[in-house]
């Protein structure tokens, strides 16, 4: 058994899809693939849009969205803030042990988080607390142009400070501005001052994408097999 917890470097650079693209991908090369996120906020159960949906969408995944996700919480706040408002009480040691139960059920588990690495998923605890607890190293999603070089170093060096293992970056919505070269540059930057991989470069896909779309746009322009090597061994 093996996972990861996906990261953001912010919010809204793609994670999600693309952590349901890679689940999709290995689920048709026959791995016991799932996804999974502890909470979601900014949505409402039945939500077309929400995270658990398109993780079941992408993933291919045949079981409820409440069993993607237990917690969806309606204001778009940091998931704590938004559980703190509604009244909502969440348990980091559910997450644990369902996490736990999923981990031994499946070849591998993609973890997606909320935000960046510091958002507080619950109170005092965080995609940090997630990670450790599974002992699971971390994937970073991040924006491909100009100003990701800051984010991706400053959350590989948390993470590092941390004691994550960091499997490597995935820098998505290439060629969105025009292929500057910021984002030509970067990926060769990232790997000289963070010393990590860079596991894929997927390009911006305009206007509504389809599954098959996005699935395609991801096999080709990640390494699936560099992946999942890195997962399992990885650089500290």
């Amino acid at each position: 058994m093996s996972g990861a917890v996906v990261i953001g470097t912010d919010t809204e650079v793609g994670k999600t899809w693309i952590t349901g693209a890679l689940v999709g991908l290995y689920r048709e090369v026959g791995l016991r693939a799932t996804a999974w996120k502890p909470v979601q906020s900014g949505c409402r159960p039945g939500d077309p849009g929400s995270d658990s949906a398109r993780l079941k969408w992408l993933g291919g995944l045949e079981e409820e969205e409440s069993s993607i996700c237990p917690h969806t919480l309606a204001e778009p706040l940091a998931p704590a803030l938004a559980a703190r408002r509604a009244g909502v009480a969440l348990d980091p040691e559910m997450w644990r042990e369902i996490l736990n139960v999923r981990l031994q059920r499946h070849d591998l588990v993609l973890v997606e988080g909320a935000g960046g690495i510091t958002v507080p998923l619950a109170d005092g605890f965080t995609a940090v607390e997630l990670a450790k607890g599974a002992d699971l190293p971390v994937l970073i999603v991040a924006r491909a142009g100009l100003g990701t070089v800051n984010h991706i170093l400053l959350t590989v060096a948390y993470a590092r400070q941390a004691g994550l293992r960091v499997a490597g970056v995935i820098l998505n919505g290439g060629g969105r501005d025009g292929g500057t070269v910021a984002e030509q540059t970067n990926p060769e930057l990232i790997r000289e001052y963070s010393d990590v991989p860079i596991l894929g470069r997927v390009p911006w896909l305009p206007g509504r994408p389809g599954r098959e779309e996005i699935l395609g746009a991801v096999k080709a322009h990640v390494d699936l097999e560099a992946i999942l090597q890195s997962i399992r061994g990885g650089d500290r």
